[in-house]
């Protein structure tokens, strides 16, 4: 869900080029949303007794 609102804001369609800071935030929370998924999947797969990839 925050993955698509944070696609709708830095699409075509969200905030217009004057809006810089705010597009490079947005840039910026994905970024860390992606690595925070990473790292959730990482830790469940070792909870399951998984391998490290570290």
């Amino acid at each position: 869900m925050l993955g698509d609102l944070l696609d709708q804001m830095s699409g075509q369609d969200g905030f217009q080029p004057e809006n810089l800071r705010l597009r490079v935030a947005t840039y910026a929370a994905q970024d860390l949303l992606d690595e925070m998924v990473v790292l959730y999947r990482r830790a469940l797969s070792e909870a399951r007794g998984g391998v490290s990839h570290e």
